[in-house]
């Protein structure tokens, strides 16, 4: 069985090392590290939903195409004599080895999870050490959701001591930039407006850090989840009356959200 599974592997290999080819397909020819991240972050996206959804034929599905997107990668690094895919499984194989002492070798063992995720830690800082980095921010990935990368600069920042003394200073923060939005509207500044309205969002996320309870990606969604409630309330009392959304005024339609907001 391991090897049938094995040879399941360097097909899909092959199959895209062919789309690859001259002989293969022009869009796949046209792939680069850089074109493909926009849908590496759908597909793990549509992976998250799956797991969300309970949805074993789907998660199947998602991370065969997560996978997929690996193998990609790595033949294009292939191609300009970077690696290949037998190296990166490699890499991270010796990583797991290298993380887990107490599985793999005669390191103490630790007897609860806390004190993996200790002993985990101490063993990434020991492994980075050497690595360049200028700043504390510097571990923190450039290309997270932004809402996350901003609760995670928050989170070092106050690690380092620079943090908001309550809750009431950072609404106050947050009261300031939303003056300051207001005078480069006033302004109609495109570069200014577009400034002040990151000042707001990151005050947002800074009161979301702060209340140490729901991070703001989460309560995010759920807002998102609830406009679409009643969005969807909306669409059936339209489709309810055989009508279409230019049949209605924005006034009708603020009446139908109205009703929404009390029944969804």
């Amino acid at each position: 069985m391991p090897e049938i599974k094995h040879k399941n592997i360097d097909r899909l290999v092959e199959i895209l090392r062919h789309l690859r080819s001259p002989e293969g397909c022009p869009w796949d020819r046209k792939q680069s590290h850089e074109s493909l991240k926009p849908l590496m972050i759908d597909e793990a996206a549509e992976l998250l939903d799956a797991i969300d959804n309970h949805d074993a034929a789907n998660l199947k599905e998602e991370l065969g195409d997560l996978l997929m997107h690996i193998v990609f990668h790595s033949l294009i690094a292939e191609e300009n004599n970077e690696f290949d895919f037998d190296d990166v499984a490699a890499e991270v194989s010796e990583k797991m080895l290298r993380r887990h002492p107490h599985i793999f070798s005669d390191h103490h063992k630790p007897d609860t999870a806390e004190e993996v995720v200790s002993l985990w830690k101490e063993i990434k800082a020991e492994e980075n050490k050497d690595k360049k980095r200028k700043t504390e921010f510097d571990r923190i990935p450039a290309n997270l959701p932004p809402l996350k990368r901003a609760e995670k600069v928050q989170k070092k920042a106050a690690e380092l001591g620079f943090d908001w003394r309550n809750i009431d200073e950072v609404i106050d923060k947050l009261e300031e930039e939303i003056a300051e939005l207001k005078e480069a509207l006033a302004k109609n500044n495109n570069k200014e407006v577009e400034d002040e309205l990151g000042d707001v969002l990151f005050s947002v996320v800074n009161i979301c850090r702060f209340r140490q309870k729901t991070e703001a990606d989460e309560i995010l969604h759920k807002t998102i989840d609830k406009f679409i409630r009643r969005f969807k309330y909306i669409e059936e009392e339209i489709a309810g009356q055989y009508k279409k959304f230019h049949d209605y005024d924005i006034e009708q339609l603020e009446e139908i959200w109205q009703k929404a907001k009390k029944n969804v």
